[in-house]
Parts: C-alpha cells; structure tokens; sequence
C-alpha cells in the first residue's frame, strides 16, 4: 500500500508542474538605447485601414500603430505601413515613408525617432498568427533638436496583438 501511495504522491507532484496552456500570452516591447533598456507592457495595436477617398497619398496604405509607456514613463510609438489589408510576416524599414519609431521622455522636450528622414529602423515581423504579432527591431535614433548625439537602438523584441480600426 505504501509504494503505491509513493507512485500517487509522485503522479500529484507532476500534474501539478505541468504548464497551464490557458495562460494569457504577455504582450510587451523592449528595447536597449545606450545603457537605458525601456521594457514597455501591454501595448495597443491598431491597424487602421487605407483611405481612398480622399487626395491625400500619405494614407492610401493601411497603418499599424503601436503605442506604449516605458517602465520609467517613456512613451514608444511604432508606425508601419502594410502593402495588404492585414500584416504579414517581413521588412519594414525606414526606406519606407510611413514607416518610424519614437521615443519620448517624460518630462524632455526632445525625443529620439527613426523615419524616412531621420535615423534608421529595421523592424523585422517575424511570425504573424492571426492578430498577435511578434517581432524584433533595431536601428539609430536621432534627436531632432540637436539636444543629444545619435543613439542606437538595440535588442529590439515586441509582441502584441492589435485590433482592426474600422473607421
């Protein structure tokens, strides 16, 4: 009787380590610029849908919008412009006009940014399962006032899950 308490005992132990599929998926952004890493939690995602019915050729694509504040009150906001009605796995760089990065400091009149005339942004999604999005980036950011020197940006990782802007 006792060895087949033992065998139960080790059987309880076990099904009680066993990871719980259940368990919400974290969504966040991290990033390193200089000796500063910004770990940013629960990100909003918005992917808004082009508008061809107006003049204005800067929103003829669909827009992802991410937006964040840092674990210090950084503000992060992530533009990428999509060629399709959804996002796809891929590049999305700064060559691209819509495409940048920014970040602001609480509390400073500057921030640092990658876009088409500033800086560079490599943002790479690397898997793309139904509304979750995971990706890693880096780049330069660059102050426009001239306040501070170039930074770069490194060990960029971001998961989220955006939601359709339906206008």
């Amino acid at each position: 009787m006792r060895p087949l308490f033992a065998i139960a005992g080790v059987l309880l132990l076990i099904s009680a380590c066993k990871h719980d599929d259940n368990e919400p998926i974290r969504k966040f952004t991290s990033f390193q610029v200089d000796s500063l890493i910004v770990i940013a939690e629960n990100p909003t995602a918005v992917l808004s849908p082009a508008n061809l019915t107006d003049d204005d050729a800067t929103n003829d694509y669909p827009v992802l919008n991410i937006l964040a504040t840092g674990n210090h009150g950084e503000t992060v906001k992530i533009s990428l412009i999509s060629e399709s009605e959804t996002i796809r796995t891929g590049d999305y760089s700064s060559t691209i006009q819509g495409n940048g990065f920014r970040l602001g400091f609480a509390g400073l009149d500057y921030n640092l940014q990658a876009n088409y005339n500033y800086g560079t942004l490599n943002f790479h999604i690397t898997s793309v399962i139904d509304t979750l999005i995971e990706a890693t980036f880096d780049g330069e950011l660059i102050d426009t006032t001239g306040t501070i020197s170039p930074k770069p940006m490194e060990k960029g990782y971001l998961r989220a899950v955006y939601v359709r802007d339906t206008l």
